[in-house]
């Protein structure tokens, strides 16, 4: 465990990377700030329009940067002659970059659930949920306002803090896996980002109209009338996670280290 910490640890690229983050997540909470509506807790973590601390802008512009630029950083240091030689097996290597992984997208979350928390109660005063009533979000974006009633108990409390993280952490372990995949077989960081970042930064690759990577984290309003909508989105990540996880895992048995 010990080998571990010290072989991934290093301040200097934590505080940059959780410094970068916090600054999208404050640009994105700005976008949460206008409109005539009663702003409340939703609004500043995943608001309809792709802000808050956990919405689409920051996912995209803040977390996907940090994985494909610190993640890899972060492995390197660990895949020291040292630590492969104590680790002895290649699979135990690996293993340790997912642990990493899964402990280094977690505290990604919780930074974002803290800046979005933070936010609302600073601004607002308090941590209501308002999308469930006439003063909310919902009902005011909403075109055929008698069809607020549907939305009313589908957007309680525990029902989007459910979704929401449950997406965005299986988001950022498949961006984390296929990191892996790319460094794994570019062995260079640069080709690795300019590769996730038009593999995850952009509209492309295209199935048809269907946005691969892109569409599962998109939010809107009604997407939470269907939670067969939202457990295919959940479903899907995990997909691809296994995917990219296989593969990783595959090709990392035949890497080789100088």
């Amino acid at each position: 465990m010990r080998v571990f910490w010290r072989g991934y640890w290093s301040w200097k690229l934590l505080v940059a990377g959780l410094l970068y983050l916090l600054l999208v997540i404050m640009a994105s909470i700005a976008m949460s700030l206008s409109g005539p509506y009663k702003h409340s807790l939703f609004d500043f973590i995943v608001n309809l329009r792709g802000g808050g601390s956990a919405g689409a802008t920051v996912l995209l512009y803040g977390t996907l940067p940090i994985i494909t630029l610190v993640f890899p950083l972060m492995i390197d240091r660990m895949e020291t002659v040292i630590v492969v030689t104590r680790l002895k097996q290649q699979k135990q290597l690996f293993s340790q970059h997912v642990i990493f992984a899964v402990c280094f997208n977690f505290l990604l979350i919780c930074l974002m659930a803290v800046a979005g928390l933070s936010a609302a109660y600073f601004l607002t005063g308090s941590l209501d949920n308002l999308w469930g009533e006439e003063s909310g979000a919902i009902y005011y974006f909403l075109d055929n306002k008698a069809h607020f009633p549907f939305y009313v108990p589908h957007v309680t409390g525990w029902k989007v803090w459910f979704y929401i993280w449950s997406n965005r952490f299986f988001y950022l372990m498949m961006v984390s896996m296929f990191v892996l995949c790319f460094q794994t077989v570019f062995q260079k960081k640069t080709l690795t980002f300019i590769g996730m970042m038009i593999l995850f930064g952009t509209p492309f690759p295209y199935l048809l109209d269907f946005s691969v990577f892109l569409h599962p984290i998109h939010i809107e309003m009604p997407l939470w009338l269907s939670w067969q909508d939202q457990m295919f989105n959940l479903v899907y990540l995990l997909f691809w996670n296994a995917v990219a996880y296989f593969l990783a895992s595959r090709l990392y048995t035949k890497k080789e280290f100088f």
